[in-house]
């Protein structure tokens, strides 16, 4: 059957995916309910990275504490993680407002980034310093004399000591970047719900958002599947949604 508007060949139910027009004779007939398969399955995960998170920061401040470092709890941020996260589930059970999606995936990797701020910053930030300090010189008058004798002794304890740095501040650099690079995989998958007209194009995002989570945020990997794969099974409704909009 095709659109008596434009065209395009529609759906199962009658409606035109390209300009949202409904052909009359199924306008009184009900649609048949699509499985919640992927949606529940999504509940469950989300679930159970919010509960895997807080065990590891409760696992991270006692490792800290061990060593005598400080790291801040983010118990109370993980859970806020865990709600947002939440949050598309009810869009995916009732299939509208999908693109909201997208929304909640975008504040949610912002605060999964505040949060390994909030829970790790300190705690690597003395982790870096301790080794800056190794080699380098003390703040008190006496180590100033003993770095000043040292370093006109040997040449290489400057050298050595540059090298210490120069590392911390690569490690410094690199730990940052890879905080925000945590993000990527929800940007691509938020890009493919927003912006792809085709089904294809959604798919081949969705499968690219999986793998760079598997390597950069692991354990949110098999979340972002299930949104994607549930998002992708009603496709034909998100792009409806955008011609509506339109």
């Amino acid at each position: 059957m095709y659109c008596k508007n434009c065209g395009k060949e529609m759906n199962e139910y009658g409606i035109c995916t390209n300009c949202g027009w409904r052909y009359s004779a199924v306008q009184t007939r009900q649609i048949p309910k699509r499985k919640n398969t992927l949606p529940i399955v999504y509940i469950i995960v989300v679930g159970l990275i919010t509960i895997l998170l807080l065990i590891s920061n409760w696992g991270n401040g006692l490792s800290a504490e061990t060593i005598g470092l400080e790291a801040k709890g983010g118990s109370i941020w993980y859970l806020l993680y865990g709600i947002v996260m939440y949050a598309p589930a009810y869009f995916l059970l009732q299939r509208k407002k999908l693109r909201w999606c997208a929304l909640f995936l975008l504040v949610g990797a912002a605060i999964y980034i505040g949060t390994f701020y909030l829970t790790n910053q300190d705690y690597v930030n003395q982790l870096f310093d301790t080794l800056d300090t190794q080699t380098s010189s003390s703040d008190d008058v006496w180590g100033q004399i003993y770095n000043a004798i040292q370093s006109e002794a040997d040449k290489d304890y400057q050298e050595e000591v540059l090298m210490q740095e120069i590392i911390a501040d690569c490690l410094r650099a690199a730990y940052t970047a890879f905080i925000f690079a945590t993000a990527v995989p929800s940007i691509v998958l938020s890009a493919a719900i927003l912006f792809t007209v085709d089904k294809k194009v959604y798919t081949a995002l969705l499968i690219v958002s999986c793998i760079l989570a598997l390597f950069l945020t692991s354990i949110n990997s098999v979340m972002l599947l299930f949104m994607g794969l549930s998002i992708r099974k009603d496709y034909d409704l998100l792009l409806l949604e955008r011609k509506q909009k339109n």
